[in-house]
């Protein structure tokens, strides 16, 4: 079985004058790239140790993604890890996935425990690496870990939720693209990589054109990044971009003074896709195919898919795009069925060989099931099947959310709160109608001044898209008859708001 890295080392023999990666405005050949991997490679085996866990501090450069590379050929599983989290997170990410191993570069803050660990800095100059090691490089992994990647999805409890995908779950998710006649990647093509390498969706962005011998153009983090995609898009002349839905929201202002005849594929992943805003977008790529992709974490990147023309569109509900049919390896179970607006709305559970079996840490068992024999993914999302067998999008059963294609569980954020302020607050996920959502928190008895305070706190504990948007001070939390909140209240106060300002 072939890893990505391996598939990567191919494509350098055949195209090793193509350009591999854009990145910090610079372009690296196939052969250049190669060059990097080779080096990280000999820095993990000069270690002397055999490393099964590799953990790698991504600061969104060069070094990043080579070392990517370099662990896939080395046979270990990489875990990827944002420099920009705080160190406490990422110090219950280490613990939580037995890293052994931690890259990193000079640029990283390293002011957390790796007892169990050791660190491995690189700094690689570019023009001083050389040829092959050998004519046997990346034939033979010296570790044979099952596992190719962890990545982490918010958890209920506050505990993360360490997913592992195995190297059989990343081939059955690649072989889709292979095998499906309505995906004709090439050598030529231009992907732009617009993702955090913590969010799966980066998966398919950064192999996908490596696998082909293809382009890929890194989005720098500076700045605005929806942004720098739409510069980056047009300068660039992107072939293939995988964004998420709230792009669309952002980029309509855009629209009329936009043109992006180069673009052939335009697929859309991570939250809900907006029929209006795709019919306003499909003007702007008159060349380009429209494809909305759903799949968790859990079921490796990608796993259902919608492909948008002017016979399906219509499929639409409530101004939601379907999530269409399922990859060839996926089989789903819709259930807890309930009749809702003579629809049959249930809970979507997948199983397959892209679908994990359990967490790492066999935590969150409930969200499992067995279905004749076989252990389903519980997915919280609930779905119907629509008169042309493809499935429309109905929520989450739960109180999760996503934020820009991030998942977030709103009770990760209300314990962060928790440790700064013992008055009563209120959180909600406010959605404007452009689809944009955003996290809004409300607080009793809070000054100004105060909220100021708690906003540049949970800084300090919580991800950038985790932190509340607003923070509004309010006399009392509305309640409703059941003395719970009153969300919908919550809600019209914050457009009342709004109106007045």
């Amino acid at each position: 079985m072939k890893t990505v890295g391996q598939e990567f080392i191919e494509q350098a023999m055949v195209y090793p004058t193509n350009n591999a990666l854009f990145v910090d405005d610079k372009y690296y050949t196939y052969s250049e790239l190669l060059g990097c991997v080779q080096g990280i490679y000999q820095l993990i085996r000069a270690q002397g140790v055999d490393y099964n866990r590799i953990g790698i501090f991504c600061t969104n450069d060069l070094i990043t993604y080579a070392s990517i590379l370099a662990v896939s050929i080395y046979g270990a599983t990489y875990v990827p890890l944002n420099s920009s989290f705080p160190s406490d997170k990422n110090q219950d990410l280490i613990n939580a996935s037995e890293i052994e191993l931690l890259i990193h570069n000079d640029a990283v803050d390293l002011s957390f425990d790796l007892s169990n660990a050791s660190f491995l800095p690189v700094n690689i100059d570019i023009n001083n690496v050389g040829g092959f090691l050998d004519d046997n490089f990346g034939l033979d992994e010296v570790v044979n870990q099952q596992i190719a990647y962890i990545l982490f999805t918010s958890g209920t409890t506050g505990i993360p939720k360490a997913v592992a995908i195995t190297k059989e779950n990343l081939n059955s998710f690649f072989d889709f693209f292979e095998e499906n006649s309505a995906f004709q990647f090439n050598e030529k093509d231009r992907f732009i990589q617009a993702f955090e390498l913590t969010f799966d969706v980066s998966v398919f962005s950064f192999f996908m054109p490596l696998k082909k011998g293809a382009c890929c153009y890194i989005v720098p983090q500076h700045g605005f990044r929806f942004l720098e995609i739409l510069k980056m898009l047009k300068e660039k002349k992107i072939t293939v971009a995988t964004m998420v839905p709230t792009f669309l929201s952002f980029a309509q202002k855009y629209f009329n003074q936009l043109q992006l005849p180069d673009l052939k594929y335009s697929l859309f992943i991570g939250d809900k896709l907006s029929k209006k805003l795709t019919e306003k977008w499909e003007q702007v790529i008159p060349h380009a195919r429209i494809i909305n992709f759903y799949g968790p974490t859990e079921a490796t990147v990608m796993c259902s898919f919608f492909v948008w023309d002017e016979f399906s569109k219509n499929q639409s509900l409530n101004d939601v795009v379907p999530i269409g049919d399922f990859f060839n390896e996926v089989v789903f179970e819709i259930i807890n069925p309930t009749q809702e607006n003579g629809l049959v709305i249930g809970e979507l559970c997948l199983f397959g060989n892209q679908v994990i079996s359990k967490y790492l840490n066999d935590s969150y068992q409930h969200k499992f099931i067995e279905i004749e024999n076989k252990r389903f993914y519980r997915t919280g999302d609930l779905v119907s099947i629509n008169d042309y067998g493809n499935l429309n999008f109905h929520g989450r059963i739960d109180s999760q959310v996503k934020i820009n294609g991030f998942r977030v569980e709103l009770n990760e954020i209300e314990e962060a709160i928790l440790q700064f302020s013992n008055e009563r607050f209120a959180l909600i996920c406010f959605e404007n109608e452009e689809g944009v959502k955003k996290i809004i928190l409300f607080i009793e008895r809070f000054s100004d001044n105060e909220c100021a305070y708690l906003h540049n706190e949970l800084r300090t504990v919580l991800p950038e898209y985790m932190i509340p948007s607003e923070i509004i001070p309010i006399q009392n939390i509305p309640l409703n008859s059941n003395s719970k909140i009153d969300l919908v209240s919550l809600k019209n106060i914050y457009q009342e708001l709004n109106k007045k300002n």
